[in-house]
């Protein structure tokens, strides 16, 4: 028969308790300690393959209904309307060296 483990804290931890459960259904046990007089149901220890469990998402985070702006797309916009304001002469040279089209 494998062993099952049940948490009921540190402060036990090398002390003698008794252990009481249904033969039938050891899912749930009863842990106590005569000395600090301490009882406690608890439940078998189960460990998965990511043991802890994971924490909810905020709201903002949650998938739902897009963003209406946001502050890195607005600075981006604002600085390539600037790039573009900013225009820069253009060099030709089809006036030289007369009709060859240079």
């Amino acid at each position: 028969m494998g062993t099952r483990l049940y948490e009921v804290g540190i402060p036990l931890i090398g002390s003698k308790v008794f252990v009481l459960f249904d033969p039938a259904d050891k899912s749930v046990v009863t842990v106590k300690h005569e000395k600090s007089g301490f009882e406690k149901r608890v439940e078998e220890y189960k460990i998965g393959t990511h043991v802890g469990a994971r924490p909810k998402l905020p709201q903002s985070m949650l998938p739902g209904a897009p963003p209406e702006s946001s502050r890195l797309l607005s600075a981006k916009e604002v600085a390539y309307d600037k790039t573009r304001e900013v225009k820069r002469a253009a060099i030709k040279y089809s006036g030289i060296g007369g009709d060859q089209g240079v």
